[in-house]
């Protein structure tokens, strides 16, 4: 299937190419071990879906991205080409030697054939099928974690790092787009795309809920940059791992900043997630799905992507 995979991935070429009608933004870099960014320019955002466009998962939980919130995205800034890498965090672990307490990670159960709690286990041991590679997104990190991160990254940079809203999350995995998914539609399109639960990870992880019929070559997690970025260069918006972003987590639209700004409040304890992950369902792989955890939950398809405030110097 892996060559199935390729032979997609040539055909996607052909399709983005002639579909990016934006141009593509430029990068900037820190530091040699810090992300390479791209610079996503303002506009505006019509955030979530049309009740007709909707697609619902299993649960019904697709309703809380029903509706439409127009978004001013004021300030243009930078956001991560790529999700973070395990060589990326593990530079940050030697410099700090940040040990959080880490009370679980989801991982799977081979002998079980099911996703389970492991305490102790930590974004070393994640225990996948696929050998873990240092061009890895960095799984079983916790929002807490997340957070450790970028605050290391603005101190080393003296550049204001942070984790990006969740609206900023969407204008960006849109790519000046306004379709469910930044390739169109239909999700069984978008192999050459998105890491997503499709017939290669069904084979080496039999979960009961449905996958896309084709296949791009990863039973788990891909290195990242592996398939197709969407419009502004970006990797991965949808699939690989699920991306905290800095809002609390709501089913509501009621209140929402109308700007850029992540939504938060005292004593929050969900954090909101984007993007959805290899071992993802269709339903739920789309910019505008929203979903949310406990900021101190760590999953083995769970990383995030930095985000970075823009100074005059990089204008």
């Amino acid at each position: 299937m892996r060559r199935f995979g390729i032979i997609i991935g040539v055909v996607g070429v052909a399709l983005w190419l002639a579909d990016a009608a934006v141009a593509q933004p430029r990068s900037l870099t820190d530091c040699p071990t810090c992300p390479e960014m791209v610079v996503i320019p303002s506009g505006t955002l019509s955030m979530g879906t049309t009740p007709s466009a909707l697609e619902l998962d299993r649960t019904g939980r697709g309703k809380a991205e029903a509706g439409i919130v127009a978004v001013a995205i004021n300030q243009s800034f930078a956001l991560g080409r790529t999700e973070v890498t395990r060589a990326q965090y593990e530079a940050f672990v030697k410099a700090t030697n940040y040990a959080p307490k880490v009370k679980f990670c989801r991982v799977w159960d081979q002998t079980g054939q099911r996703f389970t709690d492991v305490p102790n286990r930590t974004w070393r041991d994640t225990g996948l099928q696929t050998l873990a590679r240092d061009d890895h997104p960095v799984t079983c990190v916790s929002w807490d974690d997340a957070q450790a991160y970028v605050k290391w990254l603005s101190e080393q940079t003296n550049k204001r790092y942070r984790l990006p809203s969740e609206s900023e999350w969407e204008y960006a995995a849109r790519g000046g787009q306004n379709k469910r998914r930044f390739w169109g539609d239909d999700p069984a399109d978008g192999c050459a795309y998105a890491n997503i639960y499709d017939l290669t990870a069904r084979r080496a992880y039999p979960l009961s809920w449905t996958h896309v019929t084709c296949a791009d070559g990863f039973a788990d997690l891909a290195p990242v940059a592996s398939l197709l970025p969407n419009a502004y260069g970006l990797h991965d918006m949808i699939g690989n791992v699920w991306e905290w972003v800095g809002d609390c987590f709501t089913t509501s639209k009621i209140g929402r900043p109308k700007d850029q700004r992540a939504w938060t409040w005292d004593g929050c304890t969900d954090r909101a997630l984007r993007g959805g992950s290899w071992m993802t369902a269709p339903d739920r792989a789309r910019v505008a799905f929203p979903a949310g955890d406990p900021h101190d939950d760590r999953y083995v398809f769970l990383g995030f992507r930095v985000a970075r405030d823009l100074t005059e110097d990089d204008k």
